[in-house]
């Protein structure tokens, strides 16, 4: 084919063969980094389901151990651990059924069946427990439910029966009452039945009024009907966890443990399979790329290599042996650029070969010539060499003439500069005669001053050394107290570093994130915190008025009022949570009724990854991110939280942020950008954080950190850290 006389289109043709088997290497390498993308994300959910059952049943024990025994729950029926416990199902549900649409889950035989069993063993779970839930709330406690009814009967016969000498049986009654209540024992059951019997026997027949008689029966009988109720049920609900409605709630949990378990071994081992699949085709496709770049690595090789070796080792041959007449370029035949680069080289060799013979021969004539330049040459230079060493000794005596002339000279200078000198320094001799003596007169009188001087700080040295000893006392007591209140401040960061999240914490959430905490003092008065709640994440940097010790105190009331407001309270939006946070903080200082105005600036971030938002409210303290390479900077609200405004009503904006991009998330408190540095004796200041964030941004977030700490510490070189030090940094995408 005419196609191929070309180096050209040989080169295009083995490009594109190249070109198509690298992208389908890339293709298929993408199909493979994808499909491994898709199992990790569905096991990693399968993970969380088991999760969150093993939490399930932690509330549900939780409820059992604590809630049933709150006053409060009787009395509003309403509790945080049934709300936690249905979220959790509600959690488990939504995610069985994010694995039931899932295209992965679907090519897997049998799975869906489990899933229905499971979701079908959940729902059977959830009515039990609200079963049993409505169960307690039936019995009651103390004054609620049968327990109060009980408790309001017995109440009305021991105060009818208060000077009787049946009281003691009835007291035995209640007695025995409690401790089955406690112990779930059925003989104290029977006891109480027993004394109601004794003192129903009483009434009958030591009672004589009709009238007290009857009200006294009405009352016996309502708390014996009550008693029974309450017997029935806790009968129903089980005297231990093996029995009753609790030991099928106990079963039920174990059964969905089990499927969860035996759901999550069997898709990790389909997928684990699958992946063992992907791997081959992999490999297989990158043999085959292998193979065809061998292919074509030998036919470039053949075609274009082997000639234009054999060319070139005959041009090194033919330069070699000085263009001799019996050496020739290699001959090519081929109809391509390499043929005809071997005929031009032969053309081209022939030429030259003639060429050098003509220089050859201009050579010889030129040789003549220079042989007869050089001999006249040789006869200029001999009397060249004659004038010259003629012009040097007339040179040299006129020399000699000139250097005797300077010598007289300077001869006479000297002498006139000595005479001058010898003069000066009789006047100056005369002079001094004149000073040593005013000085001898004044070192008669310094001398008598010096004496007494010496007597005067002889006493005061006396006085020095007591006072020494005094302040060395002194140092020793203020030593040891110096080590107790160390030792004081060093328990406290402790249990301070122990209320603090580590930042590998938040690493597992946020595993593109650092934490750059640098106290002044050994506490601080800046924290952070993070905690999730109702599938968001909520972030917070926060300066709190005062360093060390006191700082840190009111570190400790700022994550309390966080957690109470953001995990008790259910408060979940970023302006509400500031607003209660600093009615939180004016009510537990006290604010309203003392000179108290501390308080605190604080950056808030509301992560919610479902609909990559971010809601950010700040109180004095700005949020910087960066999208598309634009850094942003939002201010937040000029009002702290508590402090000297705390009188004033207080509203706080929220800003939301998309992240359907990559974007960087930095909140920090004010002590980094007002450090003074070293050698400029300026602020560090917020613009140059900035320069900082931006030039950087491309880096992890770890290398991040160490970027910022070492500009911090540079700029700070001896100088004393003013403030505590603290910024927060993550990347959402």
């Amino acid at each position: 084919m005419k196609l191929f006389y070309t180096i050209k289109s040989k080169l295009v043709f083995v490009f594109v063969l190249f070109f198509i088997t690298t992208s389908s290497l890339i293709g298929t390498i993408w199909w493979y980094d994808y499909r491994m993308q898709h199992i990790e994300t569905l096991t990693g959910v399968i993970t969380h389901v088991e999760l969150n059952l093993k939490q399930t049943d932690k509330v549900e024990k939780d409820f059992f151990s604590a809630e049933a025994i709150n006053p409060r729950f009787y009395q509003t029926g309403q509790s945080l651990y049934i709300d936690k416990h249905a979220q959790l199902l509600r959690k488990i549900a939504e995610e069985l059924d994010t694995l039931r649409k899932s295209d992965f889950f679907l090519r897997l035989d049998g799975e869906s069946h489990h899933i229905d069993s499971l979701q079908k063993a959940l729902s059977l779970y959830d009515s039990t427990f609200q079963l049993l839930v409505r169960k307690i709330h039936q019995r009651g406690f103390k004054e609620s439910g049968l327990e109060g009814q009980m408790r309001k009967q017995v109440h009305a016969l021991e105060n009818s029966l208060e000077l009787s000498p049946i009281l003691p049986i009835l007291l035995m009654a209640r007695r025995n009452e409690k401790d089955f209540i406690l112990r779930k024992e059925i003989h104290y059951a029977e006891n109480v039945y027993r004394y109601v019997a004794q003192v129903r026997r009483y009434i009958n027949e030591n009672i004589k009024n009709e009238t007290d008689r009857a009200r006294l029966f009405e009352a016996l009988n309502q708390y014996e009907q009550f008693f029974v109720a309450l017997t029935d049920i806790e009968r129903e609900m089980g005297y231990d966890n093996s029995l009753g409605i609790r030991g099928k709630l106990e079963k039920m949990s174990r059964q969905i443990e089990q499927k969860a378990e035996m759901m999550n071994s069997q898709i990790h081992k389909k997928a684990n399979q699958i992946r063992s699949q992907i791997k081959m085709v992999l490999l297989l496709v990158v043999f085959f790329g292998l193979t065809i770049n061998v292919v074509l690595g030998y036919f470039i090789i053949q075609k274009l290599g082997e000639p234009l070796q054999r060319i070139s080792a005959s041009i090194h041959q033919i330069v070699a042996e000085d263009f001799e007449d019996h050496v020739q370029v290699a001959i090519v035949k081929s109809r391509d650029e390499i043929g005809e680069l071997a005929k031009d080289l032969n053309y081209m060799v022939a030429n030259v070969r003639l060429r050098r013979k003509e220089i050859l021969e201009k050579n010889a004539e030129l040789e003549q010539q220079k042989e007869e330049i050089l001999a006249q040459q040789e006869l200029l230079e001999a009397h060249n060499a004659d004038l010259e060493q003629q012009k040097e000794e007339i040179l040299t005596q006129h020399e000699l003439l000139e250097q005797q002339t300077r010598e007289v000279q300077e001869k006479n200078a000297e002498l006139e500069q000595q005479k001058e000198e010898i003069l000066a320094q009789h006047e100056l001799l005369e002079q001094h005669n004149r000073e040593v003596q005013e000085k001898n007169a004044e070192l008669e009188q310094l001398t008598e001053e010096i004496g007494a001087q010496r007597d005067l700080l002889s006493e005061q040295f006396s006085l020095i050394e007591n006072k020494n000893e005094e302040l060395e006392e002194q140092k020793k007591v203020v030593q040891v107290k110096n080590r107790n209140i160390t030792a004081s401040i060093q328990y406290a960061k402790r249990i301070q570093e122990a209320m603090l999240p580590s930042p590998q914490s938040l690493q597992k959430i946020l595993p593109q994130s650092f934490v750059f905490f640098k106290p002044r003092d050994i506490v601080s008065g800046d924290f952070y915190f993070f905690i999730e709640q109702q599938g968001k994440i909520f972030l917070a940097v926060a300066d709190c008025t005062g360093h060390g010790v006191p700082g840190a105190f009111m570190s400790v009331i700022g994550t309390n009022l966080l957690i109470q407001t953001i995990q008790w309270r259910n408060i979940l939006e970023a302006d509400k949570i500031l607003e209660e946070l600093h009615k939180g903080m004016v009510e537990f200082l006290k604010q309203y009724d003392t000179d108290n105005r501390d308080g605190m600036d604080i950056a808030l971030c509301v992560i919610d990854p479902k609909n990559k938002d971010l809601c950010f409210a700040g109180a004095k303290r700005p949020l910087l991110y960066i999208q598309d390479n634009e850094l942003y900077h939002i201010r937040g609200n000029k009002i702290s939280i508590g402090g000297i405004n705390h009188r004033v009503e207080h509203q706080y904006d929220a800003f939301h942020i998309s992240y359907e991009k990559p974007t960087q998330f930095y909140i920090f408190s004010d002590g980094l950008e007002d450090q003074f540095g070293e050698v400029q004796n300026k602020k560090f200041s917020l613009r140059r954080l900035k320069e900082i964030v931006h030039l950087h941004q491309h880096l992890e977030m770890s290398e991040q950190e160490r970027t910022i700490s070492h500009a911090f510490h540079h700029w700070l070189g001896k100088e004393r850290q003013i403030d505590d030090v603290l910024m927060m940094g993550f990347l959402l995408q």
